[in-house]
């Protein structure tokens, strides 16, 4: 076996499997973080639809059924949409119709066919992740039934950013790697050094061994060996 091939053996490898740990840890833990991330997400927007649905249950001769009263509900949505987490809010009725939306254009839109929000109707909440053309970023959807009394008479919808979510992953990789990298540069080096050590001490005991195949046992072994 030739000088190439043991440090092959003693160095290339190690590193390889050293890179492929150090990516699977990685990768896990930018997985574990981000579900970790949304179902925080999650519980939040559910705390803030809670205190939005509280709102409105509070004062029900201003709210009412959207249906008949989409005024105080559009300035609600407006109100609510200017938190810096908050992409977008609405408020559908019964039909499915947006009676209130934090982006005016969209009064009107009808979401027949919609499964999560005839959930919504039915008293089922909702929450999922897509992706918003209009505003060019992802963001997690909580939809929420409004309650008159006993009796679904509409859905609130609010889209929350998910910017935070992918600052802190990118994070977390940035961190995985940087890591990644000292650990690669420290194993490596001492890779290294163990294996040039091995070659040397395979190239000086294949000397001895030679010399005493010829009848020469007086070669000194260094002090290193």
């Amino acid at each position: 076996m030739n000088r190439h091939s043991i440090q092959t053996r003693l160095v290339v490898y190690p590193l390889i499997f050293l890179l492929l740990a150090l990516g699977l840890v990685g990768g896990i833990s930018a997985w574990l973080a981000r579900e970790s991330l949304l179902g925080q997400m999650k519980d939040d927007g559910l705390v803030m639809a809670g205190q939005v649905l509280k709102r409105i249950g509070a004062d029900p001769d201003l709210y009412g059924d959207p249906t008949g009263n989409p005024e105080p509900f559009q300035e609600l949505v407006e109100d609510v949409s200017g938190e810096e987490t908050v992409v977008y809010a609405l408020v559908f009725d019964r039909e499915l119709l947006a009676v209130a939306d934090s982006e005016p254009a969209d009064v009107g839109e009808d979401y027949s066919g919609d499964e999560a929000y005839e959930g919504v109707i039915r008293g089922v909440p909702d929450a999922s992740q897509w992706y918003h053309e209009a505003s060019g970023r992802d963001v997690y959807e909580i939809a929420s039934p409004i309650r008159l009394g006993d009796q679904v008479v509409g859905g609130l919808v609010l889209g929350l950013s998910m910017d935070e979510v992918y600052r802190t992953v990118s994070r977390t990789v940035l961190l995985v790697l940087v890591v990644a990298l000292v650990a690669f540069l420290l194993v490596g080096g001492l890779l290294y050094r163990g294996a040039r050590r091995a070659v040397l001490a395979t190239g000086e005991v294949g000397l001895h061994l030679e010399s005493m195949s010829r009848g020469e046992f007086e070669r000194p072994m260094p002090g290193w060996l």
